[in-house]
């Protein structure tokens, strides 16, 4: 069976997979054995795209990219663009979460959060942050940035949201 690109395995093997079929629902995040049998979606009841999943390493939440409520988007979520912001949720695609809202002016939009992997203990997030708000003084620049991931009464948050390399022009 061919995934595509951007897929992730759950610690039991099975496969997190974003894709398009062409059936209405656009590009959504689904789970499959690996050799496809099994497949359901995980996010064909949110508005598309929401793709580029990668799994937590202990297999209790699945990270992925989406424009959800965003006006402005360009590119694809997840992959650099405009309009991404970050969600969870558990493998059996229940409580989706928004676990970043960029606290920038216009409710985020220009902006987008990509490229966003679990660290090897599951206890952080690393992604890349876009500020495209020109009006902000952002000047259309990139960092890095890292924060715990912390479940509270199972909310899933992040706390110490931080930047480990500045924004300085370059394209991360």
């Amino acid at each position: 069976y061919s995934f595509g690109q951007a897929l992730a395995f759950m610690p039991d093997g099975r496969v997190v997979f974003p894709q398009d079929f062409k059936q209405g629902q656009g590009a959504q995040t689904y789970i499959a054995n690996r050799d496809g049998h099994g497949i359901r979606c995980l996010t064909c009841e949110l508005p598309a795209p929401n793709i580029v999943p990668d799994v937590r390493p202990q297999g209790d939440w699945i990270l992925f990219h989406s424009w959800m409520g965003h006006k402005i988007t360009l590119g694809a979520p997840g992959f650099g663009g405009i309009g991404s912001e970050l969600y969870v949720m558990h493998p059996d695609g229940s409580h989706v979460t928004k676990i970043y809202s960029d606290p920038a002016a216009n409710d985020g939009e220009g902006t987008d959060d990509y490229h966003a992997y679990w660290s090897p203990d599951g206890k952080r997030l690393v992604w890349t942050h876009f500020d495209g708000q020109l009006t902000s003084g952002a000047q259309g620049r990139w960092d890095v940035r890292v924060a715990n991931f912390e479940v509270d009464n199972g909310k899933p948050e992040l706390t110490d949201v931080r930047i480990v390399r500045p924004a300085n022009g370059h394209w991360y």
